[in-house]
């Protein structure tokens, strides 16, 4: 893309949005850390060998035998937004043999003696993630990992973090991106048997993946309703900014480049509004007011942020999702399986479409935010056992956690705690009121100084007014300050969107104060055939659908 003079839109890899550091947010730089990464050998060797297995510590402490569901009534649209955001932001890479041309550091899990679902002998396979390969050769130099897309909140999780992928969405007409044609509605692009087609993340080979900003987008139907979902309104904003911005350039490759980058430039700042207007208040997470861009703030995702602080949706999800119709009646089966339907596009169109996922969502109470983790995510089978367990091979989410953070270098509990400016813990007690809870820690980790952050941090308590503990919302916080106050394109900050006209033909207000009113109901409603209730984060009960 050819910039402005003054750089009036953001670049696809994220550089140049800070003009006096070029590579701040961009991607393949490095994560920064808020904490001093604690390498067993001070260099690059996982950190804590001496504390307990993962998969011990999952079996003991995670192990979910009943639903416990948030008491703030949080619906299943805060993890799965929590699951789009975190596209948009981070992406750290697992090595493999032939990608990065470094060598595979296997740290798989053994599995322990008397494990319910997995042969004791068999491992949990986890490899290393990929890292900057000018660090990690001394003490002074720990290893560093390298985030594999753009660090703002952008929109790259449906546009791409380079060139190359943001051009295969687009159609190239009107401003608009390719989609496939459904009888339900327009839905993403197909992968098929283009040689240049991007690469997509998947579990099988399949010519039928759909094809997005961010290589994740298949990984369950209700992240790809996302990601379709703001598609269908790029493409519905693209087409109201050709008939009303009477500003275009008249030559067609001029103003379909010109369209593209205004509705790519709307379409981030509804991203950032939603989330922070709608998605952190449900959460319970509160910011310092915003006073402006800062040049000085360096807006990289931490380290802590991305394997530890924003693990959270793990916890949060359930086994199931159901399908919906509007009247709340369920449609096909009536729900699919989280685990069972990962890297499947055939849900979305055998049930037809978004629609009776995004209704599901919004009916569900998600899980709530603590150690337990639903089966189907802590004991995902990867061969069919034939009805026999233990199987041989297969994951955990919750002991995958534990091992990644592990492999960050990431330090103890109380040393994040005390880097993110609070109190060290000195009891179990001081963890959790739940006395439960804090006997289990006891049995596992016998010190409170030798506790994996990410277990501490899910053990908490919950804040007053929120869904998250003390250690989370501050990572949040801390987190979400500065990708807001380090962006010269933040929406409250574009110079643009005070000039524009709001895209929706019967408004008379600006872009900014159009925007400050949208919300994701909104959004859903403008792109589909479902009418919806206000507040999407939080659930509503089946019987209310008829009075929506």
């Amino acid at each position: 893309m050819k910039f402005l003079p003054e750089y009036r839109y953001r670049s696809y890899d994220g550089s140049q949005n800070n003009l006096r550091n070029f590579n701040f947010g961009k991607a393949g730089e490095n994560l920064s850390r808020q904490a001093t990464p604690a390498y067993a050998d001070g260099v690059a060797a996982p950190a804590h060998p001496d504390f307990p297995n993962p998969r011990l510590i999952s079996n003991m402490l995670s192990n979910q035998t009943e639903s416990i569901l948030d008491e703030r009534n949080l619906s299943s649209y805060v993890w799965t937004w929590g699951q789009f955001i975190t596209h948009d932001l981070v992406s750290t890479l697992r090595q493999t043999e032939i990608d990065f041309n470094q060598a595979v550091e296997n740290i798989s899990i053994p599995i322990p003696e008397g494990d319910p679902v997995y042969q004791p002998g068999s491992v949990i396979p986890v490899t290393r993630s990929v890292f900057d390969p000018s660090t990690g050769n001394n003490s002074n130099n720990p290893r560093q990992h390298t985030n594999g897309v753009t660090s703002w909140l952008d929109g790259s999780v449906i546009y791409g973090s380079d060139p190359q992928r943001a051009n295969w969405l687009r159609s190239f007409e009107g401003g608009q991106l390719k989609v496939s044609s459904h009888e339900s509605g327009d839905l993403l692009p197909i992968l098929g048997t283009d040689p240049n087609a991007p690469e997509m993340d998947s579990i099988r080979t399949s010519s039928e993946l759909f094809v997005a900003g961010d290589t994740r987008a298949n990984e369950n139907p209700a992240l790809t309703s996302f990601q379709t979902l703001f598609v269908r309104e790029h493409n519905r904003i693209a087409q109201l900014i050709d008939t009303s911005h009477t500003d275009l350039p008249t030559n067609p490759i001029e103003r379909d480049e010109e369209i593209y980058q205004r509705t790519r430039k709307i379409v981030s700042a509804q991203l950032q509004s939603i989330t922070y207007n709608e998605f952190l208040p449900a959460l319970g997470v509160t910011l310092d007011p915003y006073t402006g861009y800062n040049s000085n703030v360096d807006a990289s995702i931490k380290n802590e942020f991305a394997t530890l602080g924003f693990r959270l949706g793990h916890s949060q999800s359930g086994e199931t999702i159901p399908l919906l119709a509007q009247d709340g009646s369920p449609v096909g089966a009536g729900e699919f399986n989280l685990a069972q339907s990962s890297f499947d596009p055939s849900v979305l169109t055998s049930v037809g479409g978004i629609e009776p996922i995004l209704l599901g969502l919004v009916a569900e109470v998600q899980e709530a935010t603590d150690l337990k983790i639903v089966d189907s995510l802590r004991n995902i089978l990867f061969t069919d056992s034939g009805g026999n367990s233990p199987v041989a091979n297969g994951t955990d989410l919750a002991a995958l956690d534990i091992q990644r953070g592990r492999d960050h270098g990431l330090p103890s509990y109380n040393d994040i705690r005390e880097a993110y400016g609070l109190d060290r813990a000195s009891s179990f007690e001081e963890i959790t009121n739940d006395p439960i809870v804090a006997e289990n820690l006891a049995t596992v980790y016998s010190d409170v100084e030798q506790i994996d952050p990410l277990i501490g941090m899910l053990a908490e308590g919950q804040l007053a007014g929120a869904s998250i503990g003390e250690l989370n919302e501050a990572i949040l916080e801390e987190q979400f300050e500065r990708l807001r106050d380090g962006d010269r394109f933040w929406y409250q900050n574009d110079s643009d969107f005070v000039v524009w006209d709001a895209p929706e033909p019967s408004s008379d207000m600006t872009t900014l104060e159009w925007l400050s009113q949208l919300s994701l109901s909104d959004i859903i409603e403008l792109n589909s055939e479902i009418d919806f209730p206000d507040n999407p984060f939080f659930a509503v009960d089946l019987a209310d659908f008829s009075s929506i």
